[in-house]
């Protein structure tokens, strides 16, 4: 079995449901695998920062 690390984020949460599926936000994943040297070195804004986008764009 594998071992649990302490000192790593734990994976994250789901966004959400989609059918009966959960859904992870892709900055949250990727984030999350880039401390493992796995992430694709994008950097997508977060949910805080995509809220903060949302609101400033015109209607």
């Amino acid at each position: 079995m594998g071992e649990r690390r302490q000192d790593k984020l734990p994976f994250p949460d789901p966004e959400g449901i989609t059918g009966r599926s959960p859904v992870w936000r892709w900055g949250d994943v990727n984030a999350w695998l880039a401390q493992f040297g796995e992430g694709d070195d994008v950097h997508p804004p977060t949910r805080e920062e995509a809220l903060t986008i949302d609101f400033l764009l015109p209607e």
